[in-house]
């Protein structure tokens, strides 16, 4: 290969690397740290009020041979997906705990519950912000004998509440859940959601907390036909006592409603998404219902997804809701507006490795940034793996261009050229300091009409090809803006 050859090929390379088509603000990252061949399963995530998160998974790192043992760990991240510290032991000796669930404070302070198989105990333990334990392991159970599958929620001061299946011969499964205080402390005793004197099947627990300390739990019941299940809630005030009887949230009477989801908004309004099953037809279809504060339904149920179970949700506090679902290997969401329509079509949470088995556990929205939390078998054995993704602009492709990385002396906009132009225009801009970025157009009425990108830069220097897309001729100002500064200028688009 001659040189001239060789500069050129390295320039492409050197173009290829710099241009990125952005359609996450944070790309994959293994969340797990260590390289053995053992896998790791079932990650939940937690945010705080500033976007820092911790996600907690089951580990089989500690296995032997001879016991194959199985451990809680976390690990905490900061707001732009940054690792603090490195991966920690939740429970400090190795056994056989399993299906953890998390909850972060606004503070950051954070508490993790689990199920330890080996004698079916169901324990919580509460960390600082740091990931210092603040409460040794305690057990949540009154019985211990067969509880599973635990869910906890937090209010606005710190009381907190776990939910969970409980099995005894003598009873069946049930829904029990338990309250405590902001110190750790019990209030009461085990509860069962269930209306008395039903005689049923009751499994996979969801939970809701409000802002107050009343809450909603859902879960899959068999009390109408003992061959199949419906999707019931119960809802609670902040001390326990159930507001209203048990609720029944599907219409179908004949098909199976199995793995229920819920979420709420800072009004109390809240939706419930769950798997319907057709015998009839061999199909799968996500549904999901709305409701007001008042558990009023809001409209019928709403078909999401055709042969795509839903494996997570997550509503923000203005109402819109991300929904996590599952087709063959793919993890995908749907995003829903605040008035119960779809928002864009649904989208692919990874592009990465199309050929591993990706199955979406968790999913949490801060701010505008959408936490997705995976497992991926990529590396042979199953990993725990996470992105971040932009609620309002999850699939955009804009390109944007890094053409230097000297760092600038300042934060500056660019005019774009040609100004005026009819469709697509190049804007140019340095920023100083690595960080979240984002980019609006907005009208003369000072309305937004589009999110070009929300994403992490590195410092450098960039420029974007803006396409205006089904923009309409007139004056607008383009804002660039970070969390500590802005700046504004404005284009002709003429059509």
């Amino acid at each position: 290969m001659n040189k001239f050859l060789q500069i050129f090929l390295l320039s492409i390379l050197i173009i290829i690397s710099l241009t990125n088509s952005f359609a996450q603000l944070v790309p994959d990252f293994k969340v797990n740290d260590d390289n053995t061949s053992y896998s790791h399963f079932v990650g939940k995530a937690g945010s705080d009020s500033s976007g820092n998160f911790v996600i907690v998974w089951q580990d089989e790192r500690n296995s032997t041979s001879a016991a194959p043992n199985v451990t809680i760990y976390g690990q905490r991240f900061n707001y732009i997906g940054n690792k603090i510290g490195s991966n920690f032991r939740v429970n400090p000796v190795a056994d056989t705990a399993q299906t953890p669930d998390i909850v972060v404070k606004k503070n950051g302070d954070f508490i993790v519950c689990w199920t330890d198989k080996s004698n079916s105990n169901l324990v919580m333990r509460m960390f600082d912000k740091n990931a210092n334990p603040l409460s040794p392991i305690t057990q949540v159970c009154d019985t211990v004998f067969s509880n599973t599958i635990p869910v906890i929620g937090v209010d606005d001061i710190g009381n907190f509440i776990i939910a969970w299946e409980f099995y005894l011969p003598s009873t069946g499964d049930m829904v029990l859940f338990q309250m405590f205080d902001r110190a750790g402390n019990k209030i009461g005793v085990n509860s069962n959601v269930s209306d008395t004197g039903i005689n049923s099947r009751k499994r996979y627990p969801s939970l809701t907390v409000h802002h107050n300390g009343s809450f909603i739990i859902c879960w899959q019941d068999n009390r109408l036909n003992h061959q199949s299940y419906d999707i019931y809630f119960q809802r609670f005030n902040a001390i326990g006592e159930k507001s209203g009887n048990n609720t029944k949230v599907n219409s179908s009477l004949t098909d199976e409603q199995i793995y229920p989801k819920i979420s709420s908004d800072s009004s109390g309004n809240f939706c419930i998404t769950w798997l319907e099953t057709r015998v009839s037809t061999q199909s799968y279809l996500t549904y999901c219902q709305y409701y007001s504060s008042t558990a009023t339904p809001l409209g019928n149920n709403l078909l999401i997804a055709v042969d795509t179970p839903p494996t997570a949700l997550f509503l923000r506090p203005n109402g819109e809701a991300a929904i996590g679902i599952t087709e063959g290997n793919l993890m995908k969401i749907q995003r829903m507006n605040s008035n119960r329509t779809f928002l864009g079509n649904s989208f692919s949470i990874s592009n990465e490795v199309p050929s591993s088995w990706k199955l979406l556990s968790d999913l949490n929205i801060s701010n505008n940034r959408i936490i997705s939390v995976w497992q991926d078998n990529r590396n042979g054995q199953f990993d725990v793996y996470a992105n971040i993704r932009s609620f309002s602009n999850p699939d955009s492709v804009t390109s944007i261009t890094q053409i230097s990385t000297e760092i600038p002396s300042n934060f500056t906009l660019g005019q774009n050229y040609p100004n005026p132009f009819n469709n697509s225009t190049q804007i140019g801009f340095d920023i100083s300091q690595n960080n979240f970025y984002k980019l609006e157009i907005y009208n003369n009425l000072g309305q937004k009409v589009k999110e070009v990108f929300n994403k992490f830069l590195s410092a450098g220097s960039y420029k974007i090809n803006f396409e205006s897309g089904n923009i309409s001729s007139g004056v607008y100002q383009y804002i660039i803006s970070s969390s500590k500064e802005r700046f504004v200028k404005s284009f002709v688009l003429l059509k």
